[in-house]
This record gives structure tokens, sequence and C-alpha cells, in this order.
């Protein structure tokens, strides 16, 4: 796992091999204004964050993640928002603000990983689960007043709203890709 710091963005990537297939798992985290971040999926789970910093420095910023299931394994999410946390001091104050976005994605009873064992993976689940880890005091969906976290769950499943988003289970190879962006102005 590495993380590059290039002038305006910081980029988190995580190396895995999946199917014989080299993957890399991008997050991706600015301050600067002006700055569009992009993440592209197509059943995989896009992660949006938007934070302000109570500290009265009115630091800011955001991050764009792709995490499907390799990702999530690799704790994508985790680091990104152990990121925030240590350099951002995010969480810290009482009058921090973090928004965390879980974009539409496969759901659970659409993914299946084992059809042996009738086995399902929960995207959404699992990186709630690592916000929880990282804001231990972090406990509903929607808004937590005491710690000021809020997360918003999409309510899309990929494959089962296949008019409004592109699903690779549902196409296979050349699936056309979802788009989600989030910027600072």
């Amino acid at each position: 796992d590495t993380i590059k710091r290039l002038p305006l963005v910081t980029t988190f990537t995580a190396k895995k091999t999946l199917f014989n297939h080299h993957v890399e798992l991008q997050g991706n985290v600015t301050t600067k204004k002006n700055i569009l971040l992009s993440v592209k999926t197509a059943d995989c789970l896009p992660i949006l964050i938007y934070w302000e910093n109570g500290l009265g420095s009115n630091s800011s910023g955001v991050a764009a993640i792709h995490s499907g299931r390799a990702g999530t394994e690799k704790k994508i999410l985790t680091k990104v928002l152990l990121h925030l946390k240590n350099k951002y001091q995010v969480g810290k104050t009482e009058g921090d603000k973090l928004t965390v976005w879980l974009g539409p994605a496969i759901c659970k009873n659409c993914y299946q990983i084992d059809r042996k064992t009738n086995l399902h993976y929960d995207l959404y689940q699992k990186n709630i689960d690592q916000i929880r880890q990282v804001f231990p005091k972090f406990k509903s969906l929607d808004h937590d007043g005491n710690t000021n976290i809020r997360v918003i769950r999409s309510k899309h499943c990929t494959l089962h709203n296949n008019d409004l988003f592109y699903s690779y289970r549902k196409t296979g190879k050349g699936v056309k890709m979802n788009y989600s962006l989030i910027g600072l102005n």
C-alpha cells in the first residue's frame, strides 16, 4: 500500500491481484478549492466525503473513494479516514463536521460471492463498520448528533436499478461507468 502526495491531491493506492488481474484501488483527498475529484464505478461503492474542521482554521476538504470488495477488504476507507483524523484533526473537536456519502452500488442480495454456500457480500455494511472503527462514537446512519458525523446511504442497487445506473454484473465486460464527483468551491 502506498500514499502519494501530489501538489493538490493526496492519493491512496492499495494493490491487489483479483482473478489473475492486477487492480489498483484508489482514494483521493484534497483541501484545495476548484479541484474536482471523481470516482467511476459499475457495482462497486463510490464514497464521497466532506469535512469541516471546527478548530476555527476554516479547514475543510473532500475525498472520493472507489471501494469494491477488494478495496473494502484492504480497508481503503479506514486508511482515508485515519489520514483525515491524523493530518486534519477531523473528528477530534466538538465543532467538526464529517459527511460520508455511500453512493449507489450492488446490494447484498445481488452480490453473491459463493454460489455453493449462497454467501453474499455487503459493501455498505462493511464500509459502515470501517467508519465505526475509526469513529467509535458514531452510532447510526444519517446523523449522529454526538459526533457531528453524517452518513448518507444510497437506497439504489446498481443491479436492481439498471435503468438508472450501469452494472458490471448485468452488462459484463465493456460496461459503461457511473461517475461520482465532489469538490470545494
